[in-house]
């Protein structure tokens, strides 16, 4: 039979909340990869960077409730385009400069900094 003490369940627990405790980006985030392969990235988590392809994409959508920072490097810098949220049923699109396949990563924004 497993117990776990009051202590460990405490730590446990504790080490769960900041996790269940991050923003996310509601709805769907679709890229175009350099190879015209179509993805979604789904209930995206914010304020991190969110790598997506080696090879770059060079468009896509923004279907979900944040803003969108797209960037050249996987390490959300150079940022190459912006989305708006997407409204209800509907995204906004957007593109890299002559659709190069040169966006490697998102960064969507927090609206609640203090839990994000």
């Amino acid at each position: 039979m497993f117990t776990l003490s009051i202590a460990g369940l405490l730590a446990v627990t504790g080490a769960a909340s900041p996790a269940a405790a991050a923003g996310v980006a509601h709805g769907d985030f679709l890229y175009t990869t350099a190879h015209g392969l179509q993805i979604g990235l789904r209930n995206v988590p914010t304020d991190r960077c969110n790598v997506l392809v080696r090879d770059g994409a060079t468009n896509g959508t923004n279907a979900t409730d944040k803003t969108a920072h797209i960037y050249a490097t996987s390490d959300c810098h150079q940022q190459v385009a912006v989305a708006a949220p997407g409204n209800p049923g509907r995204g906004t699109a957007w593109n890299t400069p002559g659709f190069e396949p040169t966006a490697h990563s998102v960064w969507f924004e927090c609206d609640r900094p203090s839990v994000c």
